[in-house]
């Protein structure tokens, strides 16, 4: 931070130079550490530093040249606050018209109250000290208040709140309350515990996915203990990792890839003994590995990458010779493009370990991530965030006997200054567990996370679920069983908002495999599709292929199997009932979407129907939320039903669409849509103009306008307009605003020539 200080000497001798001192918040004054010279004027700059989420204070005295040194004063000449996080924005009425003057509330316990007001343009600006979760709410007299939005970690973010009219006739438009008020129907009946764009759910039509078209690599072959090791998808491209057994009671660790649309490599042999594998990419598109492999009782872990277009490079040993091996691994590459390695190991203390690469390419020693020292680990795997944190989970056993709460799944995360925080006890089994395997992570790129595992207990033998919507800080319930006649689950989120699980087919009562089993959730985990099983014999591992999306590796017992995703038929549709009086002012149907495909093919479009009348659809993809309104003017003084539908037609791809944000209500905005200019009489063409109502135009003071009606206004220009393009705001009686930016292009700007050498 720049600090300018000057001053002056009223004796004449002038100032010799300065000294200046700061404190954070109410700390003791301390002196910087270089203190400025001043200039011929009195002036001086000098820089320090300073730091987030700290109030600054800062004081000064001078000295002359005749050695008179001012006094301290008591109170310090400048203060400031150092903010880490910014969240900007507008604020929008139904129509999506800029709303100036709503206030944005924080609504967490540290910063209560009114934080900020949307400037004339329907923008605004809040400051944070620390960078944390927030939830936010926009209000505004006259209108209902936004739905409480949350916001992720980050430094700086861009959001809109939308604020329906006073009166907002749809039941449940946010979807908080999961289906009530609404009609849920259809072959895939909509769910509402998706997280949606405000408050903790959203409403999601459309179909998931099943397997079809099931491709068998026979020429890749690995035994039932042998599977696929690893899988990867960068830009479309799929990497695999596998292990091949050979003649002389050895298996070989191989490399192939395919490009999109394209064939299978020839394999590459990366080491010519087993390894356990753990493979990740890089923002770059590299491709990493890290291979753990054993001889003569003596284990080692190496390093090898591959760049774009280019070869493997030679193993790198990035551990001594260990006598103990390791159970299993995982590598992950945080936002950073940093790499971290998890490992369990069953003889080594605490279990767990962890190792990061450094930035010059060398990696840390193993070092151990828990305090303490469970009985044992039963799986783990990890996950990083936009920001670069990384989560890890595991099932840790707490004794060597069956009993209630021997068993719990695991919480942990590793921080920007490289320590791990507290672990975290997801779930504690109530009852005594007998069984307990394939702990499984599907991570979703928007903070879904959903973690299951096989448990066996009194009854037989299911999978149970955690799901959590914000990166693991808040979870929901366990849920066992949560989905049952399945074992062993794989669980992968495609990136569309659809969790797959995939394991064995089994009996509830008896542990007997028959088949691939398959389904899928659009809600975390709350509820599971049907069986989408399949007559193919079921994965001990499994990893995805993104072709873009739609495939999928699995690795079978005699093979592995390349399946590609395809959708069953079937409608999807939610619906309400609504009474608009006759009274009511430009009714108006506001919502937002998103829309997306889960496999490829003609879209499945999303439809709005009013009274049976189609008023509405889109087949176009939106990854982000878009907003939407529809006049509903012609429906005054009716009882209507709105729907919204997905057909799911059987010759359409696999299509999901999300909604949030749903109301109807009146609309009084007033808002100009059109001016035109007759010497210095602005006329104005608009909606919902009123007696008393004021004009600003830019940032010249409002004036009063003459209304001739709803739709026409006059209003006499600022003598001192200067020219170039102005915003025109127009506010009722009753303090309603609407902000039309640019909309007046005044006079005549003036270029001076110049000549560029």
């Amino acid at each position: 931070m720049t600090i300018v200080v000057s001053g002056s000497d009223g004796q004449g001798a002038g100032i010799a130079s300065f000294d200046i001192q700061q404190r954070a918040n109410n700390d003791p004054w301390y002196d910087l550490p270089v203190q400025p010279t001043p200039d011929a004027n009195g002036r001086a700059t000098v820089t320090t530093s300073v730091w987030p989420g700290t109030a600054f204070s800062f004081r000064a005295r001078a000295r002359d040249h005749a050695l008179n040194v001012e006094a301290w004063p008591d109170a310090p000449d400048t203060q400031t606050v150092v903010y880490a996080m910014k969240i900007q924005g507008e604020t929008r009425d139904a129509r999506g018209v800029l709303l100036p003057g709503a206030r944005v509330y924080s609504t967490d316990h540290d910063v209560p109250g009114p934080f900020a007001a949307s400037y004339r343009s329907g923008n605004f600006d809040l400051l944070f000290a620390t960078v944390q979760w927030r939830h936010l709410q926009a209000r505004q007299s006259g209108y209902t208040n936004s739905p409480i939005r949350d916001f992720e970690h980050a430094s700086i973010a861009n959001f809109e709140f939308y604020l329906p009219g006073a009166t907002n006739l749809v039941t449940n438009g946010g979807f908080e309350q999961g289906a009530a008020g609404w009609a849920f129907s259809g072959v895939f009946t909509p769910t509402t515990s998706y997280r949606g764009r405000s408050g903790a759910r959203g409403a999601r039509l459309g179909r998931p996915s099943t397997l079809q078209n099931v491709r068998v690599f026979n020429e890749i072959r690995v035994s039932w203990s042998e599977p696929l090791a690893a899988a990867l998808d960068v830009n479309g491209e799929q990497h695999i990792l596998y292990l091949l057994p050979v003649p002389s009671s050895r298996v070989h660790t191989l490399y192939r890839h395919r490009p999109p649309g394209g064939d299978w490599s020839e394999p590459v042999i990366l080491a010519q003994n087993r390894s356990t594998l753990s493979l990740t990419a890089t923002p770059d598109g590299a491709i990493h590995a890290v291979l753990h492999t054993g001889t003569n009782g003596q284990y080692q872990l190496s390093y090898l990458r591959k760049l774009p277009n280019s070869d493997w490079s030679e193993p790198t040993p990035i551990t001594a010779l260990l006598p103990a091996p390791f159970e299993f691994m995982k590598l992950s590459a945080v936002a950073t493009g940093q790499l971290r390695l998890v490992i369990s190991c069953g003889n080594c203390p605490g279990k767990l370990l962890f190792m990061k690469q450094n930035a010059d390419g060398s990696w840390t020693p193993p070092q151990r991530m828990l305090s303490y020292d469970p009985y044992g680990i039963t799986g783990f795997d990890v996950t990083s965030t936009p920001t670069g944190e990384l989560l890890a989970f595991w099932a840790e056993y707490q004794t060597a006997t069956p009993a209630p709460g021997w068993i719990r799944m695991m919480q942990s995360s590793l921080g920007a200054d490289g320590s791990w925080s507290s672990p975290r006890a997801l779930w504690s089994a109530s009852q005594t567990v007998t069984y307990f395997a394939n702990l499984s992570l599907a991570a979703g790129p928007t903070g879904q996370l959903v973690l299951g595992a096989t448990v066996c207990m009194t009854g037989g033998c299911h999978v149970g679920t955690l799901h959590s919507h914000d990166w693991g800080a808040t979870w929901a319930p366990w849920r066992f069983p949560s989905i049952s006649q399945l074992n062993e689950p794989f669980l992968f989120d495609d990136g569309r908002g659809v969790v797959h699980a995939f394991g064995a087919i089994i009996n509830p009562q008896v542990y007997n495999s028959s088949g691939l089993a398959h389904r899928v959730t659009t809600d975390g985990g709350d509820t599971w599709s049907a069986q989408l099983d399949h007559n193919i014999a079921f994965p001990v591992s499994a990893g995805l292929g993104d072709d873009p999306g739609q495939r999928l590796l699995l690795a079978t017992p005699g093979a592995v199997a390349d399946m590609a995703l395809d959708a069953q038929p079937g409608e999807s549709l939610l619906r309400q009932t609504i009474s608009i009086p006759t009274d009511m002012p430009a009714p108006t149907l506001s919502f937002l979407y998103r829309y997306g495909q889960v496999s490829t093919g003609i879209p499945d479009p999303l439809v709005l129907t009013v009274a049976g009348a189609t008023v509405w659809t889109t087949s176009e993809s939106a990854d982000d939320w878009r907003h939407v309104w529809i006049d509903m003017t012609p429906f005054r003084g009716q009882t209507v039903n709105f729907a919204f539908r997905m057909a799911g037609d059987a010759d359409h791809a696999a299509t999901w669409a999300e909604l949030d944000e749903v109301s109807l209500s009146g609309w009084r905005t007033p808002i100009a849509r059109r001016v035109m200019l007759s010497g210095r009489t602005l006329h104005l063409e608009g909606e919902n103009f009123a007696d008393r109502m004021t004009v600003q135009i830019g940032d010249a003071a409002p004036v009063a306008a003459t209304v001739i009606d709803q739709e026409h206004a006059e209003v006499t220009l600022p003598a001192d307009l200067p020219p170039g393009c102005h915003d025109v705001t127009t506010t009722s009686p009753d303090g309603r605003a609407g902000t039309a930016p640019g909309l007046l292009r005044a006079g005549r700007q003036t270029f001076v020539p110049s000549v560029v050498k």
